[in-house]
């Protein structure tokens, strides 16, 4: 299994996305993939499906689910828009962390290159890798832990 937590109206998410979509055909039959939107308190399901709700829904091969009241961010405990958990089948987090270099930027990345390594059999070392985006609850900031994880 394969989930995306992203915040649908961030620029950040829209790279995440556009990377999970260039990933796609090595994940096609290997994982699972869903993406999942966070809906905050007070705000619709039609604030969820934003334009960038139509293009994960357009991505063969990727589910879209919205979290009514962060209840699914909450228990995997992410925090920025963007952040990725591969699980292997069974059951155990292979990675945790960001597919894109930058905030808002698509292109090669470490946590890319590991999903890409589990996909080719190759075991994965490192497990995680810098998360780069938006806070994905209103009001609050990203940690420092997730925009600078360093070596660990």
């Amino acid at each position: 299994i394969l989930l995306v937590f992203a915040h649908s109206h961030c620029p950040c998410s829209a790279a995440s996305v556009g990377e999970l979509e260039r990933l796609m055909p090595f994940l096609k039959d290997k994982v699972d993939v869903t993406i999942v939107f966070t809906q905050p308190k007070g705000r619709s399901p039609a604030w969820v499906q934003s334009p960038l709700w139509d293009k994960a829904k357009d991505i063969p091969g990727v589910n879209t689910a919205i979290d009514p009241h962060y209840q699914e961010t909450d228990l995997f405990g992410a925090r920025t828009s963007g952040q990725v958990f591969l699980y292997d089948g069974k059951g155990a987090l292979v990675f945790s962390g960001g597919i894109t270099p930058a905030r808002g930027h698509m292109g090669d990345s470490q946590g890319r290159n590991l999903i890409l390594s589990w996909t080719e059999g190759k075991p994965v070392e490192r497990k995680i890798a810098q998360v780069f985006g938006c806070a994905l609850k209103e009001g609050q900031l990203v940690p420092k832990s997730e925009t600078n994880l360093g070596e660990r």
